[in-house]
């Protein structure tokens, strides 16, 4: 092969190569042109919605400042409540406490009273038992010491 030859086939395949990059060119600019007015649009329609939040940024912090203002009070108001309730809580128990310990202290005294009243028949019987058992053994033993 001539060196003409080379350089024909490489002049075609160049050529070829510069049409296939000019294609590709081309079709990329169609794709980009059809892509341009939606992405254009899109844009558009991102820079309305920043537009409208910037606009509302001062009335929702506003508002946010106020709800956190209610929300404030309305904690310090069941704060104090919380804390009259628990002691007045405190208190009853405490009260409660003192009345359970009386009520005990009484059921104790009425429980050694009820013993003493059951059990002093008994005592007093026992001992008239006792009594009469040492009168009767020594009235049957006889008068061996009878002084008389």
């Amino acid at each position: 092969m001539s060196h003409e030859t080379i350089q024909d086939i490489a002049m075609v395949i160049i050529a070829v190569a510069v049409v296939a990059q000019a294609a590709i060119t081309v079709a990329a600019a169609i794709a980009l042109a059809k892509f341009r007015k939606p992405l254009g649009l899109f844009a558009g329609n991102i820079l309305e919605i920043s537009g409208i939040i910037r606009n509302r940024a001062p009335q929702v912090d506003a508002t946010v400042a106020r709800v956190s203002d209610v929300v404030m009070a309305r904690t310090e108001q069941a704060d104090a409540i919380a804390k009259e309730l628990l002691e007045k809580s405190r208190w009853q128990v405490l009260h409660a406490d003192q009345a359970v310990s009386r009520i005990i202290e009484r059921a104790e005294e009425l429980s050694k009273d009820a013993e003493r009243l059951v059990k002093k028949p008994f005592w007093e019987a026992s001992a008239i038992a006792k009594g009469v058992r040492t009168a009767l053994s020594h009235a049957l033993r006889g008068n061996d010491h009878d002084p008389f």
